[in-house]
């Protein structure tokens, strides 16, 4: 029997800024992040960005 594998991939938006600009998108999310009124779907949305965004910066 042979396993079919399928992975989806997200759309992903590459980044080629500086880490000084990856800080002022995360800022910019966590600001978002914390409006009382996202939908969870929206909020679970905009963690996994600041996750992404955060794993590219340089350490």
């Amino acid at each position: 029997m042979q396993d079919n594998v399928v992975s989806f991939t997200k759309n992903t938006e590459p980044y080629s800024c500086s880490d000084d600009e990856l800080i002022e998108k995360v800022q910019d999310l966590i600001s978002r992040f914390q409006d009382p009124d996202l939908s969870k779907e929206t909020r679970e949305e905009i963690f996994n960005k600041i996750i992404q965004l955060t794993d590219r910066l340089t350490y």
